[in-house]
């Protein structure tokens, strides 16, 4: 065998080993690809392994479709990669394993589901994912920012449609339907706008799956007011497995185990120091922080209490 040929053998080698490590692997997958759509370097910690091991395997008992065993609810404190986690590269790494899978997005800004649905479309036209992904393609007549659908070897598969609370999705089904932030910091200070996000989708994300035994919702968010989104289908659904991170260790932590992986009382060192934190608490207000940061459900009318106290971590 001349040089040439054994040169292209082993780059179609390293092509196949590559790409069953990526198909196989969420987190494996999730690192390789977060510089086709992120321009800072990526800060790891074990949340995000967790998360997408999470991920993978609610995936891939729909891939069999199997019937599903909950929804999945995660609060997270802001900044902590939970939108690229599961709104840019979750349906991505679906595709290359189950290219029929359709998505539907929702977030509480239709602009801001719009960014990130382009993003995901962004890092599968790239060059290095149609390196190892090469029959995977958006479908040419059907690529637009809010709807674009995916072909694996000229057959059509599935798609990504991007909306917003009260947007239309007549005549759309998922299998995922994931809900990245559908209430924003603002409009959780309404008793009427969290009302109306809440039966939104109760009357709408609900009524949108491809199989009510098989779909998903998957739910992703900082924790806002003790009836916004997460609270609410909790209190109604119990067939739900609930992950929250909050940034210091404390009794919110679920599952509980997951306390064994802070460091010091931090979520993640790096990114949510005690100096960041402190800075947080004194930027946005005792409220917004307990909320947001610590995952703390507390009442407005509740300024006695002092999350102040909260900030204490053992060293």
């Amino acid at each position: 065998m001349d040089n040439d040929k054994l040169t292209l053998e082993l780059q179609k080698t390293e092509i196949a080993l590559y790409r069953t490590l990526l198909q196989t692997n969420f987190y494996e997958f999730f690192k390789f690809y977060w510089g086709t759509a992120n321009h800072e370097p990526l800060v790891d910690n074990w949340h995000i392994k967790y998360l997408c091991d999470e991920l993978q395997a609610v995936a891939e008992r729909v891939f069999r479709r199997e019937k599903k065993e909950y929804d999945l609810i995660i609060n997270i404190p802001p900044s902590m990669s939970k939108t690229s986690i599961l709104n840019i590269y979750f349906p991505l790494w679906c595709w290359v394993n189950d290219y029929t899978i359709p998505f539907i997005s929702v977030s509480y800004s239709y602009q801001l589901s719009i960014n990130i649905s382009e993003k995901c479309r962004d890092v599968l036209r790239s060059d290095l994912f149609q390196k190892y992904f090469y029959d995977i393609k958006v479908k040419e007549d059907s690529d637009t920012k809010q709807l674009f659908k995916v072909v694996k070897d000229n057959k059509v598969g599935g798609f990504r449609y991007a909306t917003s609370v009260n947007g239309t999705i007549s005549g759309i089904h998922g299998h995922f339907l994931l809900l990245d932030d559908p209430l924003n910091a603002v409009d959780a200070l309404s008793e009427v706008k969290i009302k109306n996000v809440n039966e939104w989708i109760d009357n709408v994300i609900y009524s949108r799956k491809v199989d009510n035994d098989v779909s998903v919702v998957i739910l992703i968010m900082q924790r806002l007011h003790e009836n916004d989104v997460t609270g609410y289908l909790l209190e109604k659904n119990k067939n739900i497995k609930h992950i929250c991170l909050p940034a210091i260790e404390s009794d919110k932590v679920q599952p509980a185990e997951l306390k064994n992986n802070y460091v010091d009382g931090l979520l993640d060192p790096k990114r949510l120091s005690k100096e960041v934190l402190e800075q947080k608490r004194i930027e946005m207000g005792d409220y917004a922080y307990a909320m947001q940061y610590l995952q703390e459900i507390v009442p407005k009318s509740g300024s006695f209490f002092d999350v102040s106290k909260l900030l204490i971590v053992n060293s």
